[in-house]
């Protein structure tokens, strides 16, 4: 995505998800995310459908805003739920946030200067989902109410041309 342009990313609860994925995209997303609970088992990154769609599944604890990892993707949009406990993910158009390595191809990652002053703390709680596109700054497992929280929750990565045409 180019510098100024960026779609934003979107914040809701499991019940809407046909507002914003095509059927059968969602019915696969979905149906893997209501087989998990929070005794599902920590995962690498593992693929859902070839390298197009890949899942991990994690647990952690909360940390203090000035300890998040700022970063954005050029590839892959991140499907981001909590399957228990409850955190804050910052996030911020990548226009507003200054690069601290360059693009690393291989794991689709830029790494970003944690700049709290452009951000938004969006809180993420079992039940909801949170879309993150391509050249959105975004970092997890912040604390709310400077609180230590046990967080179990997975990630959805979709490619971003699978994510706008996906037929099955």
């Amino acid at each position: 995505m180019q510098k100024g342009t960026f779609i934003t990313m979107i914040v809701d609860r499991f019940e809407n998800w046909k507002w914003y994925f095509r059927e059968e995209l969602g019915n696969k997303i979905f149906s893997f995310i209501h087989s998990l609970n929070e005794h599902s088992p920590d995962t690498d990154m593992e693929p859902l459908c070839g390298d197009t769609i890949k899942t991990r599944v994690m647990s952690y604890e909360t940390k203090d805003p000035k300890e998040a990892i700022f970063e954005a993707h050029r590839k892959y949009i991140d499907i981001q739920f909590t399957l228990s406990g409850k955190e804050a993910i910052v996030w911020l158009p990548e226009v507003l946030a200054k690069p601290r390595t360059e693009y690393d191809v291989k794991n689709d990652v830029l790494f970003y200067h944690n700049e709290m002053s452009n951000a938004t703390l969006i809180n993420n709680m079992p039940g909801q989902f949170m879309v993150l596109f391509p050249g959105e700054v975004h970092g997890a497992g912040i604390w709310i109410n400077n609180t230590v929280a046990h967080v179990k929750k997975a990630v959805i990565k979709i490619e971003r041309e699978t994510f706008f045409n996906f037929n099955g």
